[in-house]
């Protein structure tokens, strides 16, 4: 079930064109972005981030749990 974000409408339709209204999200990157504002914004992580959360990873619970799933 999809919910058209510019008049609410309910559908089902795969390409996310709203039967009622004609609207449809934009695509970025090839997918549709339902929040265009906030992507086109972030750019991404800091390159000073890198070198702390390297540094975290070795110790801390949520990655080496991750870690173990992706090996």
């Amino acid at each position: 079930m999809n919910i058209c974000l510019a008049c609410g409408q309910r559908h089902q339709q795969a390409d996310w064109l709203c039967p009622a209204c004609g609207w449809t999200p934009p695509r970025r990157l090839g997918f549709f972005s339902f929040a265009p504002n906030i992507t086109a914004e972030a750019a991404g992580f800091k390159p000073e981030f890198f070198k702390q959360l390297a540094a975290t990873e070795k110790d801390h619970f949520w990655f080496r749990s991750r870690n173990r799933l992706l090996a």
